[in-house]
């Protein structure tokens, strides 16, 4: 899947969407009616103080001008629990160039986290992965990315969680630094925002662990469910396109691959 709105979620500022209130407080629900996708956009969004996406009073900032959040404070969670039925083998095992895309996944995490955790069915055996990263299994296998962040959020015990797919091997970790600033002090949750509407890409996303906890008590309510499906119901911060693009002009950090063909240099 190509980045900056080619196709499936990357463009979804392309899409015709119909906005529809669910009754959450702060949260507009637009109806993608071509495809029939809830995307999620910014009801009352924070502003955005500056161009990192966060506000320089929560802390220290890098030469990006993204505020730091202690790595210490932090767990990466790499959900690769998928079935990978769109292509056709063992997609987390392909390769772009010496690595393979699970691999440059946890490594970009890494830039930014102290401890990443891969979550997997059971079973599944992984390529090799950096000595960073760590292996926890879903509970019950191929029932949907919240039980692979549930399963990550049990893991660790680190209070800030990021969150992207085994099979994004292009995340900007100047990017990330935004999303866990935005949740490192006042939000529950924070996404990117695509298009002029602020379209949210679910992954990669930050929470805070006690978020993820407190509305999962019982590992089986969220089976089946999806991360907008989850998104809807937290204090979600919308980093819009101009802010995050000032660290990742070319939009790579929202590339996933789910056929052979999206390999770099396929």
């Amino acid at each position: 899947m190509r980045p900056g709105g080619q196709d499936g979620p990357a463009g979804r500022d392309l899409w015709p969407v119909a906005a529809v209130d669910d009754g959450q407080a702060g949260t507009l629900i637009a109806r993608d009616v071509t495809r029939h996708t809830d995307v999620v956009t910014a009801g009352d969004t924070p502003s955005v103080a500056d161009a990192s996406g966060a506000d320089p009073a929560d802390g220290p900032a890098d030469p990006s001008g993204v505020p730091l959040v202690p790595m210490d404070d932090t767990c990466g969670i790499v959900l690769a629990g998928g079935r990978a039925s769109r292509f056709g083998g063992d997609k987390l095992s392909a390769r772009e160039g010496s690595r393979s895309l699970l691999a440059l996944a946890v490594e970009a995490l890494s830039a930014v986290c102290e401890e990443v955790v891969v979550a997997v069915a059971a079973g599944y055996r992984p390529p090799p992965l950096p000595p960073a990263a760590r292996l926890v299994t879903d509970p019950e296998p191929y029932r949907g990315p919240v039980m692979g962040l549930l399963s990550g959020a049990m893991a660790t015990d680190r209070r800030l969680l990021v969150v992207a797919g085994g099979d994004m091997p292009a995340l900007v970790p100047d990017v990330l630094r935004q999303l866990l600033a935005a949740v490192a002090t006042t939000h529950q949750a924070a996404v990117l925002g695509l298009g002029p509407e602020c379209a949210v890409q679910p992954l990669p996303l930050a929470l805070r662990r006690s978020t993820v906890l407190e509305r999962f008590w019982d590992p089986g309510s969220s089976g089946g469910r999806s991360l907008l499906w989850l998104l809807r119901s937290l204090d979600c911060f919308v980093i819009p396109e101009d802010a995050w693009r000032i660290a990742d002009p070319l939009g790579m950090t929202l590339r996933d691959v789910d056929r052979p063909e999206d390999l770099s240099g396929a």
